[in-house]
């Protein structure tokens, strides 16, 4: 693991906990009210390559920070490097984030909007022109 950190929503006042790792996903199983329940959901995303590993930090922190003012949950987020034994190309992330908004007070109500049986597939992108999804900006190579 080359970076690992923990982004919150800006608009939002949140836990100084909602920062700290271990608290973070504790407070996450506590909200949980079935012993079943969705904690969090995950992405694994391919960086490219030919771009350097702070523009590659960059790219991952503003997609997590996306995901985390849009959807109002905290993302914890983590950039491999290739594997020794690997394609020395396979930069990636790993995106976890919670099922839970989160407020000053902690956890509060489910996040359904990425739920596809709830939503539909078609939902989860762009809602409008002006959505952040459209305008999102990619470091310069």
């Amino acid at each position: 693991i080359l970076v690992s950190a923990i982004v919150t929503p800006h608009a939002i006042v949140t836990p100084d906990w909602a920062t700290d790792r271990e608290r973070l996903w504790n407070e996450a199983e506590k909200a949980e009210t079935r012993i079943n329940s969705r904690v969090a959901r995950e992405a694994e995303i391919a960086l490219p390559h030919d771009l350097p590993q702070d523009q590659r930090e960059a790219l991952t922190r503003s997609l997590a920070q996306l995901i985390a003012d849009r959807y109002k949950v905290p993302v914890d987020y983590s950039i491999h490097e290739p594997a020794r034994n690997g394609d020395d190309r396979n930069h990636h992330a790993h995106i976890l984030f919670a099922t839970r908004e989160i407020g000053p007070e902690g956890f509060g109500k489910k996040t359904r909007a990425l739920d596809a049986h709830e939503t539909g597939p078609d939902r989860t992108g762009p809602t409008s022109s002006t959505d952040p999804l459209n305008t999102l900006e990619f470091p310069n190579v």
